[in-house]
Protein backbone atom coordinates (compact mmCIF):
# COMPACT_ATOMS: atom_id res chain seq x y z
CA UNK A 1 0.00 0.00 0.00
CA UNK A 2 1.22 3.74 -0.79
CA UNK A 3 -0.14 6.40 1.38
CA UNK A 4 0.34 9.80 1.17
CA UNK A 5 -1.24 11.91 3.61
CA UNK A 6 -1.47 15.88 3.41
CA UNK A 7 1.85 15.88 1.02
CA UNK A 8 3.41 19.31 0.75
CA UNK A 9 5.81 20.91 -2.01
CA UNK A 10 6.87 24.25 -2.40
CA UNK A 11 9.29 26.02 -5.25
CA UNK A 12 11.26 29.03 -4.20
CA UNK A 13 9.35 31.87 -6.52
CA UNK A 14 6.65 29.79 -7.12
CA UNK A 15 3.51 31.86 -5.91
CA UNK A 16 1.59 28.79 -5.16
CA UNK A 17 2.37 25.17 -3.48
CA UNK A 18 3.29 22.49 -6.47
CA UNK A 19 1.60 19.64 -4.38
CA UNK A 20 -0.99 20.99 -1.46
CA UNK A 21 -1.88 18.71 1.68
CA UNK A 22 -2.25 15.51 -0.82
CA UNK A 23 -3.61 12.88 0.50
CA UNK A 24 -4.28 9.57 -1.27
CA UNK A 25 -4.19 5.78 -0.46
CA UNK A 26 -3.09 3.37 -3.54
CA UNK A 27 -3.79 -0.56 -2.33
CA UNK A 28 -2.06 -3.38 -3.28
CA UNK A 29 -2.89 -4.62 -6.79
CA UNK A 30 -4.38 -1.49 -7.63
CA UNK A 31 -3.34 1.01 -11.04
CA UNK A 32 -3.94 5.00 -9.92
CA UNK A 33 -3.43 7.35 -12.90
CA UNK A 34 -2.59 11.10 -11.80
CA UNK A 35 -4.32 13.17 -14.99
CA UNK A 36 -4.10 17.18 -15.19
CA UNK A 37 -1.90 19.97 -16.99
CA UNK A 38 1.54 20.27 -16.97
CA UNK A 39 2.57 21.80 -13.89
CA UNK A 40 -0.16 20.68 -11.67
CA UNK A 41 2.26 18.28 -9.51
CA UNK A 42 1.84 14.81 -11.46
CA UNK A 43 5.67 14.32 -11.65
CA UNK A 44 6.51 16.20 -8.18
CA UNK A 45 4.35 13.83 -6.40
CA UNK A 46 6.07 11.03 -8.22
CA UNK A 47 9.27 12.14 -7.32
CA UNK A 48 8.45 12.96 -3.74
CA UNK A 49 7.27 8.56 -3.67
CA UNK A 50 10.83 7.80 -4.48
CA UNK A 51 12.28 10.82 -2.73
CA UNK A 52 13.87 12.49 -5.49
CA UNK A 53 12.21 15.32 -4.12
CA UNK A 54 12.35 16.18 -0.63
CA UNK A 55 8.29 17.38 0.86
CA UNK A 56 8.06 20.45 2.82
CA UNK A 57 5.37 18.52 5.14
CA UNK A 58 3.58 15.19 4.85
CA UNK A 59 4.28 11.60 5.41
CA UNK A 60 5.00 9.09 2.23
CA UNK A 61 4.37 5.18 3.62
CA UNK A 62 5.14 2.13 1.65
CA UNK A 63 4.14 -1.43 2.71
CA UNK A 64 4.01 0.04 6.11
CA UNK A 65 7.23 2.40 5.88
CA UNK A 66 7.41 5.71 6.35
CA UNK A 67 9.98 6.43 3.15
CA UNK A 68 11.51 9.51 4.76
CA UNK A 69 13.08 7.37 7.85
CA UNK A 70 14.70 5.31 4.63
CA UNK A 71 17.99 5.71 3.04
CA UNK A 72 16.92 7.14 -0.12
CA UNK A 73 19.42 5.07 -2.36
CA UNK A 74 17.85 1.33 -1.18
CA UNK A 75 13.85 2.95 -1.56
CA UNK A 76 14.74 3.81 -5.14
CA UNK A 77 16.68 0.49 -5.89
CA UNK A 78 13.17 -1.04 -4.14
CA UNK A 79 10.70 1.20 -6.85
CA UNK A 80 10.64 0.13 -10.34
CA UNK A 81 10.32 4.30 -12.55
CA UNK A 82 9.76 4.83 -16.16
CA UNK A 83 10.25 8.46 -16.99
CA UNK A 84 9.12 10.05 -20.73
CA UNK A 85 12.44 10.23 -21.97
CA UNK A 86 13.35 6.62 -21.30
CA UNK A 87 16.59 7.32 -19.49
CA UNK A 88 18.58 4.45 -21.22
CA UNK A 89 22.31 4.39 -20.87
CA UNK A 90 23.69 4.96 -24.55
CA UNK A 91 26.97 3.67 -23.99
CA UNK A 92 25.82 -0.08 -22.21
CA UNK A 93 24.03 -2.90 -23.97
CA UNK A 94 20.56 -3.32 -23.37
CA UNK A 95 21.28 -6.35 -21.03
CA UNK A 96 23.63 -4.04 -19.22
CA UNK A 97 20.89 -1.46 -19.00
CA UNK A 98 18.18 -3.63 -17.44
CA UNK A 99 20.86 -5.40 -15.52
CA UNK A 100 21.35 -2.00 -13.63
CA UNK A 101 19.21 -2.68 -10.11
CA UNK A 102 20.06 -6.30 -10.17
CA UNK A 103 23.78 -5.83 -10.11
CA UNK A 104 23.78 -2.89 -7.65
CA UNK A 105 21.51 -5.28 -5.49
CA UNK A 106 24.54 -8.18 -5.79
CA UNK A 107 22.80 -10.49 -7.88
CA UNK A 108 24.61 -12.96 -8.90
CA UNK A 109 25.50 -13.07 -12.78
CA UNK A 110 23.55 -16.14 -13.63
CA UNK A 111 20.69 -14.80 -11.77
CA UNK A 112 20.65 -11.53 -13.36
CA UNK A 113 21.29 -13.14 -16.72
CA UNK A 114 18.45 -15.28 -16.80
CA UNK A 115 16.22 -12.36 -15.32
CA UNK A 116 17.26 -10.08 -18.48
CA UNK A 117 16.28 -12.66 -20.89
CA UNK A 118 12.95 -13.31 -19.14
CA UNK A 119 11.99 -9.64 -19.00
CA UNK A 120 12.93 -8.87 -23.07
CA UNK A 121 10.66 -11.83 -23.77
CA UNK A 122 7.83 -10.32 -21.33
CA UNK A 123 8.01 -6.90 -23.32
CA UNK A 124 8.00 -9.16 -26.80
CA UNK A 125 11.59 -8.69 -27.21
CA UNK A 126 13.77 -11.41 -28.72
CA UNK A 127 16.86 -12.45 -26.09
CA UNK A 128 19.25 -13.39 -28.63
CA UNK A 129 18.50 -10.76 -30.85
CA UNK A 130 18.19 -7.50 -28.74
CA UNK A 131 20.83 -8.33 -25.40
CA UNK A 132 23.57 -6.85 -27.10
CA UNK A 133 22.03 -3.83 -28.78
CA UNK A 134 22.82 -0.64 -27.61
CA UNK A 135 19.73 1.86 -27.03
CA UNK A 136 21.10 3.49 -30.57
CA UNK A 137 20.02 1.01 -32.40
CA UNK A 138 16.34 0.68 -31.13
CA UNK A 139 13.33 2.36 -32.09
CA UNK A 140 11.32 5.00 -29.70
CA UNK A 141 8.60 1.86 -28.80
CA UNK A 142 11.68 -0.45 -28.32
CA UNK A 143 13.14 1.45 -26.13
CA UNK A 144 10.31 2.54 -23.99
CA UNK A 145 9.82 -1.30 -23.54
CA UNK A 146 13.81 -1.46 -22.28
CA UNK A 147 12.62 1.05 -20.27
CA UNK A 148 9.29 -1.05 -18.76
CA UNK A 149 12.04 -4.09 -18.79
CA UNK A 150 14.74 -2.47 -16.38
CA UNK A 151 12.02 -0.98 -14.14
CA UNK A 152 10.53 -4.49 -13.54
CA UNK A 153 14.27 -6.04 -13.28
CA UNK A 154 14.34 -6.31 -9.33
CA UNK A 155 10.38 -7.57 -8.89
CA UNK A 156 9.34 -3.87 -7.45
CA UNK A 157 6.52 -3.88 -5.20
CA UNK A 158 5.62 -0.37 -6.81
CA UNK A 159 6.29 1.28 -10.16
CA UNK A 160 6.29 4.44 -10.88
CA UNK A 161 5.75 5.64 -14.51
CA UNK A 162 5.70 9.53 -15.73
CA UNK A 163 4.47 10.18 -18.98
CA UNK A 164 6.05 6.87 -20.31
CA UNK A 165 4.08 7.46 -23.76
CA UNK A 166 4.12 10.68 -24.06
CA UNK A 167 6.97 11.06 -26.16
CA UNK A 168 5.69 8.69 -28.98
CA UNK A 169 3.66 9.43 -32.21
CA UNK A 170 0.27 8.37 -31.66
CA UNK A 171 0.08 4.78 -33.35
CA UNK A 172 3.73 4.30 -31.48
CA UNK A 173 1.89 5.12 -28.19
CA UNK A 174 -1.16 2.79 -29.07
CA UNK A 175 0.66 0.10 -30.15
CA UNK A 176 3.05 0.52 -26.67
CA UNK A 177 -0.35 0.96 -24.62
CA UNK A 178 -1.60 -2.44 -25.58
CA UNK A 179 1.87 -3.93 -25.15
CA UNK A 180 1.99 -2.86 -21.77
CA UNK A 181 -1.57 -4.55 -20.97
CA UNK A 182 -0.09 -7.66 -22.37
CA UNK A 183 2.87 -7.30 -19.80
CA UNK A 184 0.55 -6.29 -16.89
CA UNK A 185 -0.96 -9.66 -18.14
CA UNK A 186 2.76 -11.70 -17.97
CA UNK A 187 2.68 -9.91 -14.04
CA UNK A 188 -0.33 -12.44 -13.44
CA UNK A 189 1.03 -15.03 -10.66
CA UNK A 190 -1.12 -14.15 -7.75
CA UNK A 191 1.54 -12.66 -5.33
CA UNK A 192 2.42 -9.99 -8.16
CA UNK A 193 -1.40 -9.49 -8.30
CA UNK A 194 -1.70 -8.67 -4.73
CA UNK A 195 1.51 -7.05 -4.31
CA UNK A 196 1.96 -4.88 -7.47
CA UNK A 197 1.10 -0.99 -7.46
CA UNK A 198 1.28 1.30 -9.98
CA UNK A 199 0.92 4.93 -10.48
CA UNK A 200 1.34 6.74 -13.66
CA UNK A 201 0.88 10.24 -14.58
CA UNK A 202 -0.44 11.33 -18.06
CA UNK A 203 -0.84 14.96 -19.58
CA UNK A 204 -1.97 13.72 -22.63
CA UNK A 205 -6.49 13.34 -23.07
CA UNK A 206 -7.93 12.30 -25.97
CA UNK A 207 -8.91 14.93 -28.41
CA UNK A 208 -12.67 14.47 -28.10
CA UNK A 209 -13.07 15.16 -24.72
CA UNK A 210 -11.15 18.67 -24.96
CA UNK A 211 -13.42 21.73 -24.49
CA UNK A 212 -16.56 20.23 -23.18
CA UNK A 213 -17.76 21.65 -20.13
CA UNK A 214 -18.70 17.56 -18.69
CA UNK A 215 -15.11 16.66 -20.59
CA UNK A 216 -13.15 15.92 -17.83
CA UNK A 217 -15.39 14.40 -15.69
CA UNK A 218 -16.00 11.86 -19.10
CA UNK A 219 -12.14 11.48 -18.96
CA UNK A 220 -11.60 10.27 -15.11
CA UNK A 221 -14.93 7.65 -16.47
CA UNK A 222 -13.13 6.57 -18.78
CA UNK A 223 -9.84 5.96 -16.53
CA UNK A 224 -11.93 4.21 -14.13
CA UNK A 225 -13.50 1.90 -16.37
CA UNK A 226 -10.34 0.99 -18.00
CA UNK A 227 -8.57 0.65 -14.62
CA UNK A 228 -11.32 -1.89 -13.53
CA UNK A 229 -10.90 -3.61 -16.37
CA UNK A 230 -7.31 -4.31 -16.31
CA UNK A 231 -8.08 -5.72 -12.93
CA UNK A 232 -10.60 -8.03 -13.70
CA UNK A 233 -8.89 -9.17 -16.68
CA UNK A 234 -5.63 -9.35 -14.40
CA UNK A 235 -7.43 -11.34 -11.39
CA UNK A 236 -9.86 -13.72 -13.95
CA UNK A 237 -6.32 -14.62 -16.05
CA UNK A 238 -4.54 -15.99 -12.08
CA UNK A 239 -7.93 -17.77 -11.36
Amino acid sequence: MIDLEALTKSFPGAPRPAVDRLTLTIPGGEVCVLIGPSGCGKTTTMRMINRMIEPDAGTISVEGRNVLHVDPVELRRSIGYVIQQVGLFPHWSIADNIATVPRLLGWEPTRTGARVDELLSLVGMEPGQYRQRFPRELSGGQKQRVGVARALAADPPVMLMDEPFGALDPITRARLQAEFLRILRGLCPPQHVRKLRLLLQETDVPDPYYGGPDGFEQVLDLIEEACERLLAELKTTTS
